[in-house]
Formats: C-alpha cells, sequence, structure tokens
C-alpha cells in the first residue's frame, strides 16, 4: 500500500472556485436582506471571498488517497469524513480531461468511473501526469488475469492506433447537424434581446426590416445559416481535433480534444455494444461513426454524443476492416432484412400520420388559445402548410423505420439495424451482455401475429432500448430461444 497522497496543489484553485459556486446563492440572499452601502457590500464580497478560499484549502488538505494492489481508497471531507474503497477490477474507464487554463501546469482532472451506481465513481480536481500514470498501472495490473494472459499468448498484444486526420475532421464536422441547435440558439437570444431595447430602437429596426426586399430577407437568412454552420463546425472541430485510438492489449485509449484535452481508457471486455451511425447526410456521403456502448456509473445522455465515440468517420464499405484491430473478438455479420408481417409499411405509415395529426391538433389548440387571449393567430394557409408538412415528415419517418429494418442472429452475436427519426443505427451485441428482451402486442397487432421487439443493453448508468417494430411472432420467439439457449 502506497502512502496517502493528496492531489496537485492547483486544486486548491479547483476546490475554491467549487466552493464559490456552492456558496454563491446563499450569499446573494444574505448579501439583498436589507440596505447596504456600497462598502458594507464590499466587506460582504471580501469575506464570502475569504471564507471559499479557507474552504477550499481546507478541502484539498484533506483529500488524500492511497494504492494498493487491489483498490483505490480516497479520504474526503472537512467535517462530515467520507471514506470510498474501490476496487480496480470495478473501474470501466479511466477520463482525463485537461481544460485550457489547466494546460500551463500540466495537470488533468480525472474520472474512475465504475459499473454501479453514479454516487460510486471517483472525481480529482488535478492530478499530474506521474499520478495519473501511477492509478493507471495499478489499475491495469489489477485487471489482467491469468485467462487473459493464456490468450495473449495465442493472440499477442497487438498495437494499433488510428487517428483522423484533418479531411476525415472536416468531412465530420460539415456533416453535423448541431447548426440547427445553433441556429435556435441564435434566433432565441435574438428574440430576449429584443425584448429588452427601447421602443425608438425597436420601431426603427421594425422599419427597416419592413422595408426590405426578397433578396434582402434570403440573404439575412442565409447570414444566421451561415453564423449556425460556423459555430457547428468550430465546436465539433475543437471536440474531434487529433482524435486517436490506441489498443494496446486489452486496453484501448481515446485522445481528442484542442482547446480542451479529454483523454479516456477503457477495457475491451467491458464494451457492452458497438452502434454504428449515419445521420440522413452522412448516409449519402457512405460515412459512418463508430461508437461503444459502456457500463460505467456516468449518465449516459453525456456519453452519446462523444466520450463513447471509437471512430468519428469511417468509409461504410471499410468499417469491418478498420474496426477490427481494436475489437478483435467483434463479429460484423452480414444484416438481413427483418421478417416483418404483411402489410407493416401501412400499418406504420398510419402509426406515423396519427401522430401527425396529434401533433397538428395540439398546434390548433394552441392556435386557438393564443387567438383568445393574446389576439393572434396564424393564417389558415400558414396552418395547411404546417400540417402537410408535419404529415410529410412522419411518413418519410415511418417508410425508412419500416424499410431499414434488419435482424441478423450469428452465433453469439445480434445484429440489429433501426432508423429512429432519420438516422440509421446498427448495433452489434453479444448474448451475454444482453440485459433483456421484451416483446409488446396491442389488440390490433394480435390479429395480425405482430410483435414489437425491444432489446435492452447497458448503458451508462441507464440502458439503451433497440426496437424493431411489427415482427411476425416466430423472428421474436426465435430471438428469444437465442437468448436463453446457452451453451
Amino acid at each position: 500500500m502506497t502512502k496517502p497522497m493528496r492531489q496537485s496543489k492547483f486544486a486548491v484553485f479547483a476546490m475554491v472556485g467549487q466552493t464559490v459556486k456552492e456558496l454563491f446563492l446563499p450569499f446573494i440572499f444574505f448579501a439583498m436582506q436589507g440596505d447596504h452601502t456600497f462598502s458594507r457590500k464590499l466587506w460582504w464580497l471580501a469575506g464570502f471571498l475569504l471564507v471559499s478560499f479557507i474552504f477550499g484549502v481546507l478541502r484539498w488538505f484533506f483529500f488524500t488517497y492511497d494504492l494498493n494492489a487491489h483498490e483505490i481508497t480516497v479520504n474526503q471531507g472537512v467535517f462530515v469524513k467520507r471514506h470510498a474503497h474501490v476496487p480496480f477490477e470495478r473501474i470501466q474507464t479511466l477520463t482525463k480531461t485537461q481544460p485550457v487554463l489547466f494546460q500551463p501546469f500540466g495537470v488533468y482532472q480525472v474520472r474512475l468511473e465504475t459499473s454501479g451506481e453514479k454516487d460510486d465513481q471517483l472525481t480529482f480536481n488535478a492530478l499530474t501526469p506521474a499520478q495519473i500514470d501511477t492509478i493507471a498501472r495499478y489499475r491495469q495490473a489489477a485487471q489482467t488475469k491469468v485467462s487473459e494472459t493464456l490468450i495473449d499468448t495465442k493472440q499477442p498484444q497487438v498495437r494499433a492506433t488510428y487517428h483522423i486526420n484533418q479531411q476525415e475532421l472536416v468531412r465530420y464536422a460539415l456533416t453535423s447537424f448541431g447548426s440547427l441547435g445553433i441556429m435556435g440558439v441564435i434566433f432565441t437570444i435574438l428574440s430576449e434581446v429584443s425584448n429588452h431595447l427601447p421602443q425608438h430602437v425597436m420601431m426603427g429596426l421594425d422599419g427597416w426590416l419592413r422595408g426590405g426586399s426578397v433578396m434582402f430577407y434570403a440573404t439575412l437568412a442565409a447570414g444566421v445559416i451561415l453564423v449556425g454552420m460556423g459555430v457547428a463546425f468550430i465546436k465539433i472541430y475543437n471536440q474531434y481535433y487529433g482524435f486517436t485510438l490506441t489498443r494496446v492489449g486489452q486496453h484501448l485509449a481515446i485522445a481528442r480534444g484542442l482547446f480542451t484535452k479529454h483523454t479516456m481508457q477503457l477495457r475491451t471486455t467491458r464494451v457492452q455494444a458497438v452502434q454504428l451511425e449515419q445521420s440522413l447526410l452522412r448516409r449519402a456521403l457512405h460515412l459512418q461513426t463508430v461508437s461503444v456502448l459502456l457500463a460505467s456509473a456516468n449518465q449516459s445522455e453525456k456519453n452519446d454524443t462523444h466520450q463513447n465515440v471509437l471512430m468519428p468517420v469511417v468509409q461504410s464499405g471499410q468499417v469491418a476492416e478498420v474496426i477490427q484491430p481494436f475489437l478483435p473478438t467483434l463479429q460484423i455479420p452480414t444484416l438481413k432484412r427483418a421478417a416483418t408481417v404483411r402489410h407493416a409499411l401501412r400499418y406504420q405509415m398510419q402509426y406515423a400520420v396519427m401522430w401527425a395529426l396529434g401533433m397538428f391538433g395540439l398546434l390548433l389548440i394552441a392556435n386557438w388559445l393564443m387567438a383568445t387571449y393574446l389576439h393572434f393567430a396564424a393564417g389558415f394557409v400558414w396552418l395547411v402548410g404546417l400540417a402537410g408538412s408535419l404529415v410529410v415528415i412522419w411518413s418519410i419517418s415511418g417508410w425508412l423505420c419500416i424499410t431499414d429494418q434488419r435482424l441478423t442472429i450469428a452465433d453469439d452475436m445480434l445484429a440489429i439495424q433501426i432508423t429512429p427519426w432519420f438516422t440509421k443505427r446498427q448495433y452489434y451485441v453479444r448474448r451475454d451482455k444482453i440485459q433483456g428482451v421484451r416483446a409488446t402486442q396491442s389488440l390490433f397487432m394480435a390479429r395480425h401475429q405482430a410483435q414489437h421487439l425491444q432489446v435492452v443493453v447497458r448503458h451508462g448508468d441507464s440502458a439503451t432500448y433497440i426496437k424493431l417494430r411489427y415482427l411476425q411472432a416466430d423472428v421474436v420467439a426465435q430471438v428469444n430461444r437465442w437468448l436463453i439457449d446457452v451453451k
């Protein structure tokens, strides 16, 4: 066992900042009580910063950790002492993050995630590379079992490296739909700012906009779209700059980031499933993103987009070849069309149209309420156009949902393809990683011997639900038999 160790002294500043965030609202509450002079408020502020600094130093001083061959122990707390013992065998991933402010000091934020609850993860505010390497070395030694050593004698530890080049990174950033969200934020900010502008300024802007031509409005809209695309491009480029995937034995290391650097280490045997994803635009360009689903204590919503990406962009026909050196036990069988009942496409289209009309009904109610109480309502042509757009969008989504369904069972591997909301996803899951299978059947579906199949796979601290619609009942039964038929 090592002697109790403390984090880097730079962690003091991180803990002071953390204390400031925790005490900020109580400080504002007490500072606003009574009619204080400006000098009195400055004294309040100085006292608040002093208390935050003292507590930050104390929290750093009482935060210690020690290592032995089997576990890491963390002790923390100024008034209430807390002790956490986490066996190295349970640690799923080791994630390093280096924000811009940390880079001159050469320290990292570190998170150790387990397969348990969220509270089981360990977070370090600032560790040096030497401290991180020590923890990683203890973890790797504890997770290297005799059985794995025997496997490695037959299949030597192959070092494999994938590095995204600039051309691939630019294509990945340009084909991202993140610009849609950015444009929404821009419109929200503009509308919020307009509420606080003086009336004469708003009247001048209103007159300026009213006098514009069609070309003027088209140019204005194009400008907003370009700004949104530019911001989204910079965001994606920053997140995946220098993306590097390395495999050494049974461990993978992922490094990425321009301004904020992220590094994650994970064990290949802890991967729950492999996911290949294509947006509508990347589908046209034959590009796919390779991700993994991991069982960890971290919230899955935060993992979905960035942390679990193994390869941001790969040519569709080269996925099996490129991913094999990093996940040598992964099988990628040929996907076969899922056996759906007769008229499954018609049933799904009817379901989609019903949803679209339901959404349109809610919009009609909202429009009526605005007309009644706010004296503002949308025109008939606008409502008809909106109804038509909803029906078309939902119908296309339903058509893709059925026509893109694939299901293949190959030895111990289950391969599924679905297309929820225009994004095609392929999942490759081993039998022992499946948490459960659920079949549902409505009264309408019972007449046609149709069932929906839902496969549950662990992801983060929750689960991912993979759903196939309107399958033949014997297909669902075959999946159930395969799942329990463990030889």
